[in-house]
């Protein structure tokens, strides 16, 4: 198991499904086939709008349980039911606390949603869609439940007409729900190429990026001079950071290895702060970016070229799959800002002593406690401040 990995099951457990009684932002349409197959029990004290939620759920192809107007009622039919995959709950069915209900859903860890709102002390509506005006969007409780069935399952749904499976970005599965719900409507599914520049530096932040299993280089550059890399992302990271509008990124973000990402335009994103969790959340991941990038300086200030390559081996291995890193001599050297024969040499200082396999555009690793000891103290620092940082605001809902 890689470093990251290891990190990751250190900082938290499984996750598991809760209920989120929160705000979300107005949702986009859903593609019907979001919630298809699916098995949702529906708990509706109202019968005209239970009836109208009834035709959105079946129209999207979902199997119904219900409705029902009653607690009871309902936790009798969950006693029979063998398979149950979402519910949607009324905060007052028949004037009866749904708290029971609540907790039956807990317990199975199946993802819920609350259809209706209430009023507080002082007048004023209360629920997880109350807007002040209408206690009950339907759209809303379709894509809000076929998200949190998607990142309960580690499956998938269709947003916007676009397929998105959650489980391969390891950050968006330790984002707060709340937060994920926020930006889920939003994220598309993007092939990024080889070497494509995706931000250039002093250049319009444009989009956030999640990757999957592309792998993204994040490297200072100055006009006139050469680039050298100070970050590495993969699925356990995201890209340039958007805090306010009209962000500009000091630094270019470039394609290291392609592959998948999931995509957030930054006007989304910046939307997505006005939560506190997620703003935790960002927060916690710049401090972890400016860990990498401090041991990235230590690294190219201190180090040998022999130690540096060792360092970013293992930072690209913890990030593959399969033991098998796609690069070039000439790549490696722009990115260590060395000329290419100090690569060609230093690959074979470290393939002779076992640590890894170099072949024409293929590095094989073989030994990682080689390369560990190499790296020395540049090395596993900023992956143990990652567990640190991250288990702090990782699905918690605030």
């Amino acid at each position: 198991m890689h470093l990251v990995d290891q990190i990751l099951d250190m900082s938290g457990s499984e996750i598991t499904s809760t209920s989120f009684l929160t705000e979300i932002g107005t949702a986009t349409p859903m593609n019907a086939n979001a919630l298809k197959g699916r098995q949702i029990l529906l708990v509706k004290g109202d019968l005209f709008a239970a009836d109208e939620l009834l035709a959105a759920f079946q129209e999207c192809g979902a199997r119904i349980l219900g409705p029902v107007g009653d607690v009871m009622d309902a936790l009798e039919l969950i006693e029979k039911t063998s398979s149950l995959d979402g519910a949607v709950l009324d905060i007052d069915a028949q004037r009866e606390t749904v708290v029971p209900l609540v907790d039956e859903m807990t317990r199975r860890q199946v993802p819920f949603v609350f259809s209706t709102a209430t009023h507080d002390g002082n007048g004023q509506l209360d629920g997880e869609f109350a807007d002040g005006r209408a206690p009950l969007d339907i759209e809303q409780v379709l894509v809000t439940l076929a998200t949190r069935i998607a990142l309960q399952t580690g499956g998938a749904a269709e947003l916007n007409g676009k397929s998105l499976s959650f489980s391969r970005s390891k950050l968006l599965q330790m984002m707060p729900p709340q937060s994920f719900e926020a930006l889920a409507p939003h994220l598309t599914r993007v092939e990024l190429k080889p070497r494509e520049i995706m931000i250039r530096e002093n250049q319009l932040i444009p989009a956030v990026w999640f990757p999957e299993t592309a792998v993204i280089s994040i490297l200072v550059a100055t006009e006139g001079a050469r680039s050298i890399e100070v970050g590495m992302i993969g699925a356990e990271g995201m890209t340039d950071l958007v805090l306010h509008p009209g962000d500009l990124s000091p630094m270019r973000t470039c394609v290291l290895i392609p592959g998948t990402a999931l995509k957030i335009d930054a006007e989304h994103f910046v939307a997505a702060m006005a939560y506190p969790a997620f703003d935790r959340f960002v927060l916690a991941y710049k401090e972890v970016l400016a860990v990498q990038f401090a041991y990235a300086a230590l690294s190219h200030g201190t180090s040998t070229i022999d130690a540096r390559l060792a360092r970013w081996i293992l930072m690209l291995d913890d990030r593959v799959d399969g033991g098998a890193i796609p690069v070039v001599h000439n790549h490696v050297a722009d990115l260590l800002a060395v000329r290419r024969s100090g690569v060609t040499t230093a690959l074979h200082v470290l393939e002779g002593m076992g640590a890894i396999k170099s072949m024409r555009g293929m590095i094989m690793v073989r030994d990682r406690s080689v390369l560990q000891q190499l790296a020395a103290a540049t090395y596993g620092a900023p992956e143990v401040e990652y567990a640190r940082l991250m288990s702090r605001v990782r699905r918690v809902a605030p």
